[in-house]
């Protein structure tokens, strides 16, 4: 699927979780690379491979969120599945999200 699509959805994800939690907030995490002028090309930032699209924390005690957009036949990385792992290990909050359905159901998972 196009990069436009997973654009959107991210847009999508983090205008609903900001409306619907007043009590935290959500960001885009940005992990693209920094444009190199020298190689005219786009190099890996500093941060590791695995990190949720969408990160977020809900709730009096600080609930750390992550939320993976993936659209079309998108599948999470061997990265983002250890990742995955990690956040969930910690008492972290994980989802992939490819779609309303799925915003939907994290919002209820959330809010229990």
């Amino acid at each position: 699927m196009s990069r436009t699509l997973h654009t959107e959805l991210t847009k999508i994800v983090l205008q609903r979780m900001n409306v619907e939690f007043k009590n935290g907030f959500f960001w885009d995490n940005k992990t693209t690379g920094v444009w190199n002028e020298t190689r005219q090309a786009y190099m890996a930032g500093n941060t590791y491979r695995g990190p949720a699209d969408v990160l977020g924390v809900v709730g009096p005690n600080g609930l750390h969120v992550e939320l993976e957009c993936k659209t079309g036949k998108g599948k999470q990385t061997e990265g983002q599945k250890a990742h995955q792992e990690l956040i969930e290990a910690q008492g972290g909050y994980y989802r992939v999200i490819r779609g309303h359905d799925d915003i939907e159901a994290a919002i209820k998972e959330l809010k229990v």
